[in-house]
């Protein structure tokens, strides 16, 4: 009688679970790396909204309280909040639905906060928060 050629079931079962194993680490950490990406989007948003609102502040004389009054529109992938002392840009969408980027104002500096799910995402020049 011939040798049968193939796989066995219980191959086929290690397979499966060494696939279910890494599956399990990989998932998580490609989600957080999305939602990291969909805040470094964000900061860049609220980063290039600084210089309108500084320019606002100098021809006002007051900070503005409307999105509106230094031209900021939502972004793609989310809504951006401009009020007195701080703008804000939350991930409404997609795989950082959620978080969020605050970047507030002192008399002389810019203070950038992250709202994320996890405090181990991370952005430079920015303090995390979990949400």
């Amino acid at each position: 009688m011939k040798g049968q050629k193939g796989f066995t079931l219980i191959e086929l079962m290690i397979v499966v679970a060494v696939i279910g194993v890494l599956s399990a680490i990989a998932i998580p950490k490609y989600q957080q790396y999305v939602e990291k990406g969909a805040l470094a989007s964000a900061l860049a948003t609220a980063t290039a909204l600084k210089t309108n609102y500084e320019d606002y502040i100098a021809v006002s004389g007051a900070a503005p309280t409307t999105s509106a009054a230094i031209g900021a529109t939502n972004f793609e992938l989310g809504t951006v909040t401009v009020t007195s002392g701080a703008i804000k840009v939350n991930v409404t969408k997609g795989g950082g639905s959620g978080s969020g980027v605050a970047l507030e104002r002192s008399s002389d500096s810019w203070t950038c906060k992250v709202s994320a799910s996890s405090d181990t995402i991370k952005l430079n020049g920015c303090t995390t928060n979990p949400s």
